[in-house]
């Protein structure tokens, strides 16, 4: 790879794959010559530029070259034509287990998986607790890789990946399959590795990471680069794509339901919802706003609101917001007072870019005193299933717990 200005350069980037029927076909092609193959165009004169600094998403369906690109960025791979130019160390993350060994421990592959990576041994040994401590897996460090779970194995390889502060980080998928808070502490590692200059390049299926973690993104279909631009367009870009190639996901109108449970002292009057369309339906990504209008015989200070999202094929929750401990777009703890007034307030609940996976849900919204436990016999005001809607996702279709970023605000009318 050459070196220049940017830490990534790609000009007029190409990759064509030859497949061949059988074994036997490719020996007589090149034997005897003759075409015997079918030509796979993966990339076609594909062109950016990654700046220091930037953490550049990839996004596109299935097949449309994104893994390809990275391998070709991080130079395991050669282009067909035209060329890749990488500034920095880079440290790659292309599929789990690469360098990595089943019959060997976790600490042993530790070492082996750094020497393949490109560390010398006494950088690795002298890291060697901090990414035990951050793969969280003091405990199971010594056990046989072939014993760990994919996601302990996606720990232990990103901790490894990372703890070097390398100058251009490549990344295929690896954080999917983690959970929620160790993926959030990873992405708090990438943000801070660049903020001393180093570039991020990661492929992802989830638009929820490609947001919130991003400063920049790519769409890529079919081998072509379709668009570079913000985070948030190019998540919508994928969700209508893929939304538009898959009509079978699309959703019948499904009306609101109430059922409340009131308080003699503070009534729920109305519960209402902005950012779906006429069929009560939203496509992930999108920003949506939930409000609740109370009606309270006295001031309340310092409420304690929440509101649960919960999935109705199971009766899961699988988010629960709360305005004492509300996240921001840096999914940064950031607790919100709210006063209630005597007569009628409006509790706003705006959710920027709701990440969740398709299916039916509907909404409980709760109100506690300030100095109540989070008990439903201490609620002032309990409602359960007061917003019904269903949400749209092409990419995903499990339900796993969520974090979401929402801003809370109250309107009083005295």
């Amino acid at each position: 790879m050459k070196m220049s200005g940017s830490p990534i350069t790609v000009n007029n980037l190409s990759k064509i794959f030859r497949l061949y029927p059988s074994a036997k076909s490719m020996f007589l092609e090149s034997l005897l010559g003759g075409k015997r193959h079918q030509e796979k165009v993966a990339l076609d004169d594909v062109n950016f530029t990654v700046e220091k600094g930037d953490i550049m998403g990839v996004a596109g369906p299935n097949g449309a070259g994104k893994s390809t690109l990275l391998k070709i960025v991080a130079g395991v791979m050669p282009p067909s034509k035209g060329s890749v130019e990488v500034n920095g160390r880079v440290s790659a993350i292309l599929e789990l287990g690469t360098g990595f060994r089943d019959e060997y421990t976790g600490r042993e592959n530790v070492l082996m998986g750094g020497l393949y990576l490109g560390y010398k041994r006494r950088e690795i040994l002298k890291r060697m607790g901090w990414i035990i401590e951050f793969s969280e897996l003091e405990d199971s460090i010594d056990w046989p890789f072939g014993t760990y779970s994919t996601g302990m194995k996606a720990r232990l390889m990103f901790s490894l990946a990372i703890s070097a502060n390398p100058e251009v980080l490549i990344v295929d998928e690896a954080l999917a399959v983690g959970d929620t808070s160790f993926a959030t502490k990873c992405f708090e590692r990438i943000n801070q590795i660049c903020m001393y200059g180093a570039t991020v390049f990661f492929v992802t299926h989830s638009m929820g990471y490609l947001t919130r973690s991003c400063n920049k993104a790519m769409f890529i279909d079919e081998g072509r680069l379709v668009k570079i631009g913000d985070p948030t367009t190019i998540a919508q870009m994928y969700d209508r794509i893929m939304l538009e190639r898959n009509p079978e996901i699309a959703v019948d109108p499904y009306d609101f339901e109430e059922q409340l449970k009131l308080d003699k002292d503070v009534a729920l009057l109305e519960c209402s919802v902005a950012g779906l369309d006429s069929a009560n339906t939203i496509l992930v990504g999108q920003r949506i706003v939930f409000s609740f209008k109370v009606r309270s015989k006295v001031h309340i200070k310092n409420v304690f609101a929440f509101v649960q999202l919960v999935d109705t094929a199971d009766g899961s929750t699988i988010a629960s917001l709360h305005n004492r401990h509300a996240l921001n777009e840096h999914y940064q703890e950031t607790p919100i007072a709210l006063d209630v007034e005597a007569g009628i307030s409006t509790i706003n609940v705006e959710v920027p870019y709701l990440n969740a996976s398709r299916g039916k849900f509907a909404l409980n919204f709760g109100m506690a005193a300030a100095d109540s436990s989070y008990s439903y016999d201490n609620m002032l005001v309990f409602a359960r299933n007061c917003i019904r809607f269903k949400v749209v996702r092409p990419d995903l279709f499990q339900n796993v717990s969520i974090e979401l970023p929402t801003n809370w605000s109250i309107e009083s009318k005295v």
